[in-house]
């Protein structure tokens, strides 16, 4: 089953009113290496759920 890619959308996605709250005392490095965490995370999840779905051999 072919699965879209749509990771390019999680990688430019706006940050959510409760991340801009919560990091509001961060810089703008730290920001940007928990949003490139947060992605990460997000794609290892969606990938474990699509070989769990998808990939029993």
């Amino acid at each position: 089953v072919p699965v879209p890619d749509d990771t390019s959308k999680l990688k430019e996605a706006p940050p959510q009113p409760w991340e801009s709250s919560i990091d509001s005392s961060l810089t703008s490095e730290e920001r940007e290496q928990k949003r490139k965490q947060a992605t990460s995370r997000a794609t290892f999840v969606q990938d474990l759920l699509f070989s769990t779905l998808f990939g029993h051999d």
